[in-house]
C-alpha cells in the first residue's frame, strides 16, 4: 500500500512539474519587439528571434553569425557570416541570409535590465539559425 501511495505522490509531481514547465516555456515565448526586460543571457535568444519566422523552400538551409551587442541592446557593427548552408538558387540564399538579417534588425534593441547589458556588452555571441526558424547558440 506504501509503495502504491509513493508511486502516485511520485507520479503526480511529474506531472505538475511537466505541466509547469509547459506553461513555462509558453509564456517566456517574447512577441517581436516585446519591451519585456532581458534579464538573462537564456532570455536573449528568445527576444532576439521573436520576429524570425523562417522562409519558403529554406527548410534545409542553415546560416551561422557572430557579433556583439551593446549594454544598450543595439548592435555593434552588422552581424558577420561565419558559416552557411544555403539551397537554391542565388536569390533564394540572399532572401534567406536577408531574412534572418531583417528580423535581427526588427527585434534590436533588446530591453536589457542594467545587469544584464553590462554584461553582454561586447561579449562575442554566435547563432546557428535554420530555414525553418530554429536556432542554436554557441556560448
Amino acid at each position: 500500500m506504501v509503495i502504491h501511495m509513493f508511486k502516485f505522490i511520485a507520479t503526480s509531481i511529474v506531472a505538475l512539474n511537466l505541466m509547469a514547465a509547459s506553461a513555462y516555456a509558453e509564456g517566456t515565448d517574447p512577441d517581436c519587439r516585446s519591451t519585456e526586460t532581458v534579464t538573462t543571457l537564456k532570455e536573449v535568444w528568445p527576444a532576439l528571434f521573436a520576429c524570425y519566422n523562417g522562409i519558403p523552400n529554406a527548410e534545409d538551409s542553415e546560416i551561422s553569425l557572430i557579433f556583439s551587442l551593446h549594454r544598450n541592446g543595439t548592435l555593434i557593427g552588422k552581424p558577420q557570416v561565419s558559416a552557411r548552408h544555403v539551397q537554391g538558387d542565388e536569390a533564394q540564399q540572399r532572401a534567406f541570409e536577408n531574412s534572418v538579417l531583417e528580423a535581427i534588425d526588427k527585434a534590436l534593441p533588446l530591453p536589457f535590465s542594467d545587469s544584464m547589458g553590462s554584461a553582454i556588452a561586447g561579449r562575442v555571441l554566435a547563432v546557428r539559425i535554420k530555414g525553418d526558424g530554429d536556432w542554436s547558440v554557441r556560448y
